[in-house]
């Protein structure tokens, strides 16, 4: 059984469930230990719990010490995952993204397509909310060749949650990568919510016009909860993977204050060069199971996406080379296909 440390690099819930996708796909078991100690609330979240046992029902893996506030467990895979239809939910606003981003990889390596549903909070703090996995994730996972499609049918704000995240996902063929750091030029302002006034997205229109001479999509959506959350998209090229920012709206916060906080994660984005903060470390379990030599430029390197790569060799998938100074990835995938 590996022994990790739950400590190290961003000592969260990225090594959760990076570990749980590795452990399911190569079959190998694992001790986490230590998890979370340096947040002020230690152990296990709802969320967690929920990537955990999901990714377990999967892959009829044996579990101890799987449970909210846990500061360590175990997970032994003991068969391989199925295509099926899937439905998992949480029931607190923990993020459903973060759970599809454990599954995904797992049910797309099984030999036909599987439907997956996650109830939970969709566009919440701390997580990539669902229209990022929509216009981002979506798209260039399938560049990659592992297909599949996201979408956000009904969105989960704080604090109630209840949203739904959904994929189809299966027969993935994946291919080697290699990209540049070039980057799309067009960008595509969205405007995502529910319970709020007409006047907030008439007035985001109105600001975006003036300032980057743009027109706002507005989407109305089906929410437990009021929310909104504001989108800059960056679509993918025949050369460059597309990119995506985003701002969640709160009571107090004017619209001029969430434009102002993406205008800065494009303008930071667009100075360095190459993939998106998220996309960077999400696409790098996609590549650690493509067997073959992959390369990207991050725009920026975070602890997330160091934290990723730190498990490959752990789970034994391969190598990799992190250059901080030019924000250079290569990663050398042993994976058997």
């Amino acid at each position: 059984m590996i022994e990790i440390n739950g400590g190290f690099g961003e000592g969260g819930g990225q090594i959760v469930r990076t570990a749980c996708t590795f452990s399911a796909v190569t079959g190998q078991a694992f001790r986490l230990f230590n998890l979370r100690a340096n947040r002020s609330k230690p152990g296990l979240r709802a969320q967690h719990v929920t990537s955990v046992e999901s990714a377990a029902m999967l892959v009829d893996a044996e579990t101890r010490g799987v449970a909210e506030h846990s500061v360590q467990f175990s997970f032994a895979p003991r068969n391989r995952a199925e295509a099926g239809d899937y439905g998992f939910g949480i029931r607190t606003a923990g993020s459903a993204v973060l759970v599809l981003q454990t599954l995904y990889p797992i049910l797309a390596l099984t030999d036909r397509l599987s439907r997956l549903e996650i109830k939970g909070g969709t566009s919440v703090p701390f997580a990539p909310p669902g229209i990022y996995l929509e216009q981002v994730f979506a798209p260039m996972a399938a560049r990659m060749g592992w297909g599949g499609s996201i979408a956000e049918p009904e969105v989960g704000f704080a604090p109630i949650g209840g949203g739904l995240i959904w994929s189809l996902v299966g027969s993935a063929d994946p291919l080697e990568v290699h990209l540049d750091g070039s980057q799309p030029s067009e960008t595509e302002w969205i405007w995502r919510s529910s319970g709020i006034p007409e006047s907030v997205a008439e007035k985001a229109s109105r600001l975006i016009a003036d300032q980057f001479g743009q027109t706002l999509k507005v989407e109305n959506v089906k929410a437990e909860s009021s929310g909104g959350v504001l989108a800059c998209i960056a679509r993918a090229t025949e050369s460059a993977a597309p990119a995506g920012f985003t701002a969640l709206a709160e009571r107090g916060r004017p619209m001029e204050k969430l434009i102002a906080s993406i205008q800065r994660q494009v303008e930071t984005w667009r100075s360095a060069g190459g993939l998106d903060p998220h996309l960077a470390d999400q696409i790098v379990p996609l590549l650690a199971l493509t067997p073959g030599n992959h390369s990207f430029v991050a725009s920026e390197v975070t602890e997330h996406l160091e934290t990723v790569l730190e498990l490959i060799p752990i789970f034994s998938l391969g190598t990799y080379e992190l250059n901080r100074e030019t924000r250079e990835v290569g990663i050398h995938s042993t994976r058997m296909s």
